[in-house]
């Protein structure tokens, strides 16, 4: 092999190298100023689930799930106890409100300046999976309550949507009354949106920021309605 040609055999070795160090380094260069771009630029929605995360507590402390007395659990007709913890646990409410207080205090602290979170969902994917609402005693008492005037206003009944049972002419009633086969569903959604509202409200107060929810989505193959076993 003559000197040109390992020469002509190294230039294309050294060529590669180069090219490999080039591609190299841009790339490097290139990633660090996605990060600081990411850094300077990047906005948040917080997620906070406590209560509910995708139905059920499953990230609330142990002393909240294994206190069912204090934090009590839905139950079902035959007073079964739920996996999933009652919107009418007054004490589970206070709780969930004081956290969350907590830490929306904490964000204005950190973060009002730079704005780097803009929005909070409260809680995640509510909804229960084998039920569609609670029957403990405190909720049978306000399912055969009338239904809160701002509900009606809200949503009216419509025997069309909600079966022959459902009153369009009714201004009051009871759920059942009112809203017919679908009572216990608006009962439930009324009960959780009530709940997770007076936590958004209360977070609010401290550092007013946008806030929303999302709903669990329920087995797509099962009847439409009503839903007697589900809610979700």
């Amino acid at each position: 092999m003559t000197r040109e040609m390992r020469a002509g055999s190294n230039g294309p070795r050294g060529t590669r190298a180069q090219q490999r160090g080039a591609l190299r380094w841009p790339s490097r260069w290139v990633w660090a100023q996605a990060v600081l771009a990411l850094a300077v630029t990047a906005v948040v929605a917080l997620l906070w689930f406590a209560t509910w995360k995708n139905t059920s507590p499953q990230y609330a402390p142990a002393w909240v799930k294994l206190n069912n007395t204090r934090f009590p659990r839905m139950l079902d007709a035959q007073g079964k106890p739920s996996y999933c913890l009652s919107p009418f646990g007054a004490e589970t409410l206070a709780a969930d409100k004081r956290a969350f207080v907590a830490l929306m205090t904490h964000l204005k602290q950190v973060d009002e300046a730079q704005r780097t979170v803009i929005m909070v969902q409260v809680q995640n994917e509510v909804g229960t999976y084998g039920l569609a609402r609670d029957h403990s005693a405190v909720a049978n008492r306000a399912f055969a309550a009338e239904v809160p005037a701002e509900v009606l206003r809200l949503q009216k009944p419509d025997p069309a949507l909600h079966g022959k049972a459902a009153k369009a002419d009714k201004a009051r009633g009871t759920w059942s009354a009112v809203y017919g086969d679908y009572a216990e569903q608006y009962f439930h959604s009324w009960a959780i949106a009530r709940y997770i509202g007076e936590i958004a409200a209360a977070g609010r107060q401290v550092y007013d920021l946008p806030m929303f929810v999302n709903n669990a989505l329920r087995d797509p193959l099962a009847p439409m309605a009503p839903w007697k076993s589900d809610f979700a």
